[in-house]
């Protein structure tokens, strides 16, 4: 099993669910800023936004549990002169 190759996919998939989370972050703003005056659709639209964002942060996570390799965090961890 070649783990690079599988890491530089996780890698970029990685990149396109954070691209993700930016573009739904940005319409769950905008939404969540017609809040006072929404109407029953606006609120499906928001709640819809909201578990979408959930769920692409659930399926980051698993990667990262996945391939440790590809947490931020961990390289800092393990960076020379790192915590």
């Amino acid at each position: 099993m070649d783990h690079s190759a599988d890491t530089a996919q996780a890698q970029s998939l990685l990149g396109e669910l954070w691209r993700h989370v930016e573009d739904v972050s940005t319409r769950l703003e905008k939404a969540e800023r017609r809040k006072r005056r929404a109407s029953a659709c606006d609120r499906r639209e928001v709640s819809k936004l909201r578990a979408d964002l959930y769920e692409t942060h659930h399926l980051i996570d698993a990667i990262h549990r996945r391939f440790p390799e590809t947490c931020p965090h961990r390289e800092a961890e393990t960076a020379p002169g790192g915590p």
